[in-house]
């Protein structure tokens, strides 16, 4: 058909098509390729595929992977209806993703009667489709495990013991008939008392105890022993226990039989399911892995074995599953460190009465030393061939007859004679003929064959050379000092013997250089001034000069051997901790250097100053090892150091006063030259008015003064923690009282909020130097915020602090002048023209300060500030 005959066909469809909200798709019915050749928006939005990616392509890249082409199929089909007929198909989105496409497909015919097109609607029912496939495995496994099940089940409401279903096998069981055990609870089964039936439904609702053994009373009366198995379900009317009661009267001592055979095995012994998950554990497979029993049970075979095993373990359990026996068999297994473990596997599939598979019985014998054994025979020979022949040592083996059959390149080197010349002779001879040639000791080799007939005669190693007594001479002439020993060796034919001959020439060498080096350190630690001492990895004294000793008023050699918390034990109590410390953050750290100053304890009672140089040792792994400590007297610099010190105090003490006393001075100055002007002008004035103005001046030049006093004598007051009474107050009241106070001398302008918590707020402290300082604070608040401003008092409480928060919308502070508000005599302008003395915050601070309290502000200029009392809350 050609394309304007098709647009013909749709056009009368096309608007209703293309609004639709089910995806519809045409489909050229006379290509064989069955390409689309038309789609419409929703089809666009259920697949997410466009127009452009789907035109001309057959329909079957919908089905993905997973399904066998249907297009043709599905063709032909509809050439046998007569109507469209629907089918649920799975398919998958440009994204990947699945949905349900419930698809109607009819054939499109032109007048002639020929099919040119098919049409295909369809619609997304996933969500349906899920829910009808959950709802039908769910019923069906219901239906299974539940009803049809041959296993005694029962369904137990929680909350009131109500049996809500029982299957048959339960009624058979018991006695009654299903409906009967649906009416009744299950406090008429079970012997026990109400009230633990009521805490093991609790238990087993929560998870907590999924197995109980019980005596359940049947219709008869006769009552039976039963093991219960249950687990918590939810349900639309509430949480119910699904319980598996399996009747093992007359069981319980063989049970309890198998149970001690299971637990006392010397094997390992696993009770599988059929996917390989451990049922059951016995305490010795614990012990063999590393788990406990109950981490066991959690685990399957897959997490125990080796991972390149566990395919051939696989087939195992196919092949018993398939009805084969199996021979015990070897296996690798992995301990909980991830340790090999080497086993010998015998396993086999059990049986129900009908012949179907319940589970799996596994016994492991721990075979790895076994396998380490065999293994190490297997590299015996080469090892022991690598030893020898790699050996510094000379490494000779004779058979039981005394003849050379071993003869290494370290004896070579240290006897001088090659292997060549030695095997297949006696060693006694050999080394015979060496000594009449070329030994300064041939009664060395006199005794080499006494030691060697002992050897075989006893079966007991012996020395036959000490290494400061035996010294070989070699055929060029040089001579070295050797160590030998002879050992048996067993064999299946008898004994063979082997010696060993250590050159111990360097060592030698080596321990004489060392015992001078020890001379020289002893000389040098036992004649300087100050004190020497070597701590060892076990932080005790391995040495101590005398000068350390007598440091401290100790005997000489007193200390060595005492321990590190001895020496703590006569620090200055202050120095402990500290010390302690700065130790353990070095070795932590690996430091190598560490200087230390502190208070020791003299013997006589008092303390002296001691500065330690530490050096820190540490094996090549980073373990600590020693700690080598030259330690000081510097209890004389110590004490220049402070005198020093409280020079320099005094000197800053009083600059300090001679600052305060200028600062004073000068605010005293003002209103004293104001007096002095006033008394003047008083003894040359007549007009009584004037004079009387002027003494009112004068009067508040002198309360101006008077204020200034109070202010220092508070201020100094404030600096000494005796002055303050410490007893409990409710803060609260001493703020209140000083808000209304100056509430009612600013008459209500600035405009004033407080908030303050229900109960009181207590703390420890003076009220009246309390409310000095809130006075202070609130008082700046005033002077600095204009009459149409407000101000804030916000009081709050937590576990542990007071907060008092006094903000305003005043003037501010710049970010430059904010450091400055508590200091003593500062005011905003140099000149000091702004009232007050520069007093009020310093004292409000040292008495907050007084009273373990802390105070703060933040200011804005322009904005305002905001001030912050906090203070430790009490009972």
């Amino acid at each position: 058909m050609a394309d304007t005959e098709l647009a013909q066909n749709l056009w009368p469809y096309q608007q209703i098509i293309e609004h639709a909200p089910f995806g519809v798709m045409l489909v050229d019915a006379r290509d064989p390729q069955l390409p689309i050749v038309y789609i419409n928006p929703a089809f666009e939005t259920i697949t997410g595929y466009t127009a452009a990616e789907v035109l001309g392509r057959n329909p079957d890249f919908l089905l993905g992977s997973d399904q066998q082409a249907l297009a043709g199929e599905l063709a032909q089909w509809s050439l046998a209806q007569p109507n469209e007929f629907p089918i649920i198909l799975r398919n998958y989105r440009k994204d990947g993703t699945m949905f349900w496409n419930e698809l109607h497909v009819s054939p499109l015919r032109n007048p002639a009667g020929e099919i040119i097109h098919f049409v295909g609607t369809q619609k997304d029912v996933t969500v349906r489709e899920e829910a009808k496939l959950a709802l039908e495995r769910s019923e069906h496994r219901y239906y299974q495990m539940f009803d049809s099940h041959t296993a005694i089940k029962l369904l137990i409401d929680v909350a009131s013991g109500q049996i809500k279903d029982a299957n048959t096998a339960a009624a058979d069981f018991y006695g009654y008939s299903c409906a009967q055990l649906k009416s009744m609870r299950i406090g008429e089964l079970n012997t026990l008392p109400e009230a633990e039936i009521r805490e093991n439904l609790e238990r087993a609702s929560t998870r907590k105890t999924s197995f109980f053994e019980f005596e359940h009373r049947l219709a008869s009366g006769e009552i039976r022993d039963v093991d219960v198995y249950t687990s918590p379900v939810d349900m639309p009317d509430g949480r119910a226990l699904y319980s598996i009661i399996v009747d093992v009267t007359g069981k319980r001592q063989a049970a309890s039989q198998y149970a001690a055979l299971f637990e006392q095995s010397n094997d390992a012994v696993f009770i599988l399911d059929l996917d390989g998950q451990h049922q059951r554990v016995n305490q010795r497979a614990a012990e063999l892995f590393g788990y406990s029993v109950a981490e066991l049970e959690q685990l399957s075979y897959r997490t125990l074995i080796m991972p390149d095993e566990q395919t051939a373990e696989q087939t195992a359990f196919a092949r018993l599953l398939h009805g084969d026996h199996l021979a015990p068999y070897e296996r690798t297994f992995r301990h909980k460190d991830g340790t090999p473990i080497f086993t010998e596997v015998n396993i086999e599939l059990v049986q129900d009465n009908r012949g179907l598979p319940r589970h799996f019985q596994s016994v492991v014998r721990d075979i790895t030393q076994r396998k380490l054994f065999e293994q190490a025979l297997r590299e015996g020979e080469q090892k022991f061939r690598t030893v020898v022949e790699q050996s510094i040592d000379g490494i000779v083996l004779t058979d039981e007859w005394g003849s050379i059959i071993e003869w290494n390149a370290g004896m070579a080197a240290i006897s001088g004679v090659d292997a060549a010349h030695a095997l297949g002779r006696p060693l006694w001879d050999v080394q015979f003929e060496l000594g009449q040639d070329h030994l300064k000791s041939p009664e060395l080799y006199a005794s080499l064959k006494l030691n060697m007939l002992d050897t075989l005669q006893t079966g007991n190693a012996s020395w036959f050379a000490e290494p400061r007594d035996s010294v070989v001479q070699r055929p060029d002439g040089s001579t070295r000092s050797v160590q030998g020993v002879l050992f048996p060796i067993r064999t299946a034919n008898g004994y063979r013997i082997g010696s060993i001959l250590r050159d111990m020439t360097e060592r030698n060498n080596t321990e004489e250089a060392l015992r001078a080096s020890e001379a020289m350190f002893r000389m040098i630690a036992e004649n300087v001034s100050d004190g020497i001492v070597i701590f060892n990895a076990d932080s005790r004294v391995a040495y101590a000069s005398p000068n350390f000793d007598r440091q401290s008023g100790r005997i000489p050699g007193a200390t060595l051997g005492l321990s590190l918390d001895e020496f703590v034990e006569a620090l200055h109590p202050d120095d402990r901790a500290p010390m302690l410390m700065r130790i353990g953050a070095a070795i932590a750290q690996q430091a190598a250097n560490l200087t230390l100053t502190y208070r020791v304890r003299h013997s006589n009672g008092s303390y002296f100053w001691q500065e330690d140089h530490a050096r820190f040792n540490y094996s090549p792994d980073g373990d600590y090892l020693s700690t080598y400590v030259v330690a000081r007297d510097i209890t004389e610099r110590k004490r220049g150091e402070e005198a020093e010190f409280s020079l320099r105090l005094e000197k800053e003490r009083t600059r300090l006063l001679t600052n305060f006393f200028q600062d004073a001075a000068h605010e005293f100055s003002t209103p004293l030259s104001s007096l002095n002007t006033g008394l003047y002008l008083l003894t040359h004035m007549e007009d009584r008015e004037r004079r009387a103005r002027k003494a009112q001046q004068m009067e508040m030049e002198i309360d101006r003064i008077n204020r200034l006093i109070r202010s220092l004598v508070l201020l100094m007051k404030a600096e000494s923690a005796d002055t303050f009474a410490r007893v409990p107050l409710d803060f609260s009241d001493v703020v209140r009282t000083e808000c209304l106070a100056l509430e009612m001398t600013f008459r209500g302008q600035p405009a004033l909020h407080t908030e303050f918590p229900t109960a009181p707020v207590f703390v420890s402290g003076d009220a009246e130097y309390l409310r000095s300082a809130v006075h202070e604070v609130l008082h700046n608040a005033y002077r600095f915020t204009p009459p149409e401003g407000r101000i804030s008092v916000t009081l709050t409480l937590t576990a542990t602090e007071a907060h008092l928060e006094i903000a305003d919308t005043g003037i501010g502070l710049a970010a430059a002048d904010l450091p400055h508000i508590f200091d003593t005599f500062w005011r905003l302008d140099e000149a000091h023209t702004t009232p007050g003395f520069g007093l009020g915050l310093p004292i409000a601070k040292r008495i907050i300060e007084q009273h373990d309290g802390i105070i703060h502000a933040t200011s804005e200029f322009g904005v305002g500030s905001r001030f912050v009392i906090v203070l430790p809350a009490t009972r």
